[in-house]
């Protein structure tokens, strides 16, 4: 049964609309104690005619915002473990390069040491 303020008893639907109004001037405190920089920033021009546009056919668009993280949440454990596979494999040619650079160093110390004088 809906409530009407026929079925209301008289000072129950005044407190009632003493409460609606408390309750309007609460939000509207509450909207004025934000900060401007929290506040939403209305999207550029040609979002909005597109916004306006996707309304129109009864679906809305992905914000740039949004195609962003959802492509940065697919590619973000295949583009980490290529820079891990990168980062090894640098690591491990400048291991190798340092090892074969020391061999080196040490035959040309031997040649030195064992050859006879000119």
């Amino acid at each position: 049964m809906p409530v009407t303020l026929r079925h209301v008893q008289p000072d129950a639907g005044h407190k009632l609309r003493q409460l609606e109004t408390s309750a309007a001037e609460l939000e509207r405190a509450a909207r004025e104690s934000i900060p401007p920089e929290l506040l939403p920033q209305p999207a550029p021009r040609h979002l909005r005619k597109l916004a306006q546009k996707a309304n129109a056919y009864g679906k809305l668009p992905l914000s740039y915002l949004q195609r962003a993280q959802a492509t940065a949440r697919r590619w973000a454990k295949p583009v980490a473990g290529a820079i891990r596979a990168t980062i090894g494999l640098i690591t491990e040619t400048a291991f190798y390069g340092i090892l074969a650079l020391g061999g080196l160093f040490a035959v040309a110390v031997l040649i030195l040491l064992l050859a006879p004088p000119a």
